[in-house]
């Protein structure tokens, strides 16, 4: 049975309306960390920090800001632009907890559109229900206040778009290269459209098909040149998904471990996904098949894509459980128990209503529940930080890339940082010498004195612990249970050598 997709008048809500209000329900505000839980990612502090600095300025950045191990006037892509200056404007006007119900509210607008769409495409609404509510689930460890999060909510949309299209073809479709542009400035995530669009065309069996959507992905490649960097965009995001440094060190590109009750609950939807692609081909739906095996691939190999996966897959999955279903009622009594279960949702109105948008606005505006939007004590060194804030200013602090994030912000302007975790920009010239001295190693000492390094902010556990307890060069300052600080004994020397430091020593310090 596909679903009854027909509003009966625009004013009364939609199954699809509810499921919103739902998931926004029990993922945020009936959860423990509610809100909180898309603060506790320290991204979104730096990705703010840097939208304030774009307001500030007048431009969008295009040499590094943060790093004072980087050399001076270092080029630097500020790639997710429009949500980094998205988020200093809800932050100076409202504070972070702003962001976290933007983000929230993004999660919630995704989840409700795949759920809509799926039922559409033919989804029983049990059976869609259920499998959208697991794919929720599994998706929980992606709920960050990261720019990501339109890239889901965009790739939604583009599905929507495409398989429509695919059903009949439209005029409707060609709103995706306006899409694309609004996209490509909120995060690069847009990448994942083409090879989506050239499947459809590759596989559609048709000539004239194949010349629309080889069109439509021109037309779209044309738009992703619409971002204040041009082509230099592009290349440079090559050139990130070919670094071997991020591809063996950075934990988002790596094979996922199927570990844990969300990564359970992936499992079962990769697994039904793979089992779908036999029953696509038998009924020689090839395009299908393809998307299935080309994301399924993409997940295994980097475990990033794993929500890319399920927002996609997952309608798939239930068409093909809908029509076993559907098959399986057609031979049982209207008064038998698969008959009465079934024609429960007979009827039911699921296209959105204006009542989404509502209930959206209306959890944005009257949130019912506070939300701090401070960082974390308890992940976040704010202890120590606060009480030698003069000290970490003035100084070349090593720590790790999520403190670091930390560091900028609540400094903000006057601190900057090792390393952040955007390996896109470090990695190359950084990332091996982060490593070493964050893993203790014979060399972390002479890394040290090369970068000028003054403090050192460790969690307590650490290598680095015992290293910098026992050398003779290095003292404590102060600690609790987050965070230990170290100081170089003649740090006094060093930070005020660090304030007449020129461009030349930076340049001189990367000459091995």
């Amino acid at each position: 049975m596909a679903a009854d997709t027909h509003r009966a008048s625009w004013w009364k809500p939609s199954m699809t309306d509810y499921f919103f209000l739902a998931v926004m329900a029990w993922s945020f505000l009936a959860s423990p960390n509610g809100w909180a839980r898309f603060l506790l990612d320290g991204d979104v502090f730096m990705h703010t920090r840097l939208g304030q600095r774009m307001i500030e300025t007048g431009a969008v950045a295009t040499t590094d800001p943060a790093s004072f191990a980087m050399p001076s006037g270092s080029t630097w892509y500020a790639f997710e632009w429009l949500t980094e200056i998205l988020y200093a404007v809800l932050a100076m006007r409202s504070g972070m907890g702003a962001i976290a119900l933007l983000s929230g509210t993004l999660v919630g607008l995704t989840i409700a559109l795949l759920y809509f769409d799926t039922l559409r495409r033919g989804g029983h609404p049990l059976i869609t229900t259920f499998l959208i509510l697991l794919a929720t689930n599994a998706l929980n460890i992606n709920f960050h206040a990261r720019p990501v999060l339109f890239t889901y909510l965009f790739l939604v949309i583009s599905m929507i778009l495409l398989t429509r299209d695919q059903e009949s073809p439209s005029w409707t479709v060609w709103l995706l290269p306006f899409l694309v542009v609004l996209w490509v400035n909120l995060h690069p995530g847009v990448a994942v459209l083409f090879p989506l669009i050239a499947i459809l065309g590759i596989s559609c069996g048709t000539w004239q098909g194949f010349v629309r959507y080889a069109g439509l992905g021109v037309a779209c490649a044309v738009a992703t040149l619409f971002n204040p960097y041009g082509i230099g965009l592009h290349k440079h995001l090559a050139a990130t998904l070919s670094s071997e440094w991020i591809l063996n060190n950075a934990i988002e590109y790596k094979s996922p471990e199927f570990r844990g009750e969300f990564m359970f609950c992936f499992a079962i939807l990769f697994l039904l996904g793979i089992a779908s692609i036999g029953l696509f081909l038998r009924q020689r739906k090839y395009t299908e098949s393809l998307w299935i095996l080309f994301l399924a691939y993409s997940t295994l190999v980097s475990r990033r894509h794993g929500a890319i996966f399920l927002l996609v897959v997952t309608p798939l999955v239930v068409i093909q459980l809908s029509a076993l279903w559907n098959e399986f009622v057609a031979g049982k009594g209207k008064k038998s128990a698969a008959g009465i279960l079934d024609s429960l949702w007979r009827g039911v109105a699921f296209a959105p209503t204006i009542w989404l948008p509502i209930f959206a606005s209306v959890i944005v505006i009257f949130n019912p529940i506070p939300i701090d939007g401070k960082p974390s004590s308890e992940i976040y060194p704010t202890g120590v930080v606060e009480h030698n804030r003069d000290l970490v200013q003035r100084s070349r602090t090593f720590t790790t890339e999520q403190w670091a994030d930390f560091l900028y912000y609540i400094n903000y302007p006057k601190q900057k940082v090792f390393m952040d975790p955007r390996h896109d920009l470090y990695a190359a010239k950084l990332g091996d010498d982060y490593l070493q001295i964050l893993s203790g190693t014979p060399s972390w000492k002479k890394l040290t004195e090369r970068y000028g390094i003054d403090l050192m902010l460790v969690k307590p556990g650490m290598t680095l612990v015992s290293l910098l307890s026992s050398d003779p060069d290095w003292e404590k300052v102060d600690e609790d249970k987050v965070a230990i600080l170290y100081r170089k004994r003649q740090a006094s020397v060093m930070i005020q050598s660090n304030e007449i430091r020129t461009a030349s020593t930076l340049t001189a310090a990367h000459t091995r």
